[in-house]
């Protein structure tokens, strides 16, 4: 009969518990939002899934994107690594998991970035630094954006061609922070 008390207490504090960690509202909206990024950061480092079209991408030439002369070849660029290539890109001080004023989050890892909007999806794409100049590459359609890019202390801001401004500000999860790592070009997660 002992044990059997024990037994319905034990199941009645179990039952409470869950309770009483869901009533902290807040504490448990971070923890989701620190998993969702983790995972998202995570996603962003797979390849990109092939679609299953018989159709070859078209040519492209030097010309098919004109603006982007000082960054090269784009295709060449942007072409993804063969199978048998299985190098890592190097880690830089723009990889990481970056958050907008709107909430959307920009993740970067080596030359893949993936954009997530604000009740709008995302965009996976292929990316390419030189100098301070960041440029953009979505294969989904075809479009490349070119953006002045400066980081200083977790900030990041893009400005377009037209003048926009993007202002981010990097979310370290797990990742060390710069007082960590000196403030050096790499950043290296734990």
């Amino acid at each position: 009969m002992l044990k059997m008390i024990r037994f319905i207490c034990l199941l009645l504090l179990c039952l409470l518990l869950p309770y009483r960690a869901v009533a902290d509202d807040t504490a448990l909206m971070q923890m989701m939002t620190q998993a969702m990024a983790r995972m998202m950061a995570a996603m962003a480092q797979l390849p990109p899934v092939q679609s299953n079209s018989s159709s070859p991408a078209p040519p492209a030439t030097d010309m098919t994107w004109p603006w982007l002369l000082p960054f090269a070849n784009p295709v060449q660029t942007f072409s993804l690594p063969m199978p048998n290539q299985l190098l890592a890109p190097a880690v830089t001080a723009l990889d990481g998991v970056w958050e907008g004023r709107d909430g959307g989050l920009l993740i970067i890892g080596g030359t893949r970035f993936r954009l997530y909007q604000p009740n709008a999806g995302h965009v996976d794409g292929l990316l390419q630094r030189r100098d301070n100049q960041l440029a953009l590459y979505n294969p989904s359609n075809g479009v490349t954006n070119a953006y002045e890019y400066a980081e200083s202390q977790g900030r990041l801001a893009l400005r377009d061609r037209s003048g926009n401004l993007f202002l981010y500000r990097r979310l370290w999860l797990d990742q060390m922070t710069p007082n960590e790592w000196g403030g050096g070009e790499v950043n290296s997660a734990k």
